[in-house]
């Protein structure tokens, strides 16, 4: 059984969207999530510098671990390829 204090990366991470959304913010990601989770890696590979200068940056980058696709915390998380997670330039 978990404690209370343990929450998973994801829990975090959701805490911090509502934490940032209550101030009147949102990240970037939300405008176009499609470009996050496209299958096209040039998509993808667009969206990755944009998180940089999110204030959710470490908390999505944790919650990608978990992930097999998509841009996580400003990382591109691709292993249908069985690519390297690479940092946004």
């Amino acid at each position: 059984m978990r404690e209370a204090d343990d929450v998973t990366a994801g829990e975090a991470l959701a805490r911090a969207v509502a934490a940032l959304a209550e101030t009147g913010r949102r990240p970037v990601c939300v405008t176009d999530p499609d470009a996050w989770t496209s299958e096209r890696r040039a998509d993808l590979e667009q969206a990755a510098p944009r998180c940089q200068g999110c204030p959710l940056l470490d908390p999505c980058g944790d919650a990608g671990e978990a992930e097999d696709f998509g841009v996580w915390g400003g990382r591109i998380r691709d292993r249908r390829f069985r690519t390297e997670d690479r940092a946004a330039s």
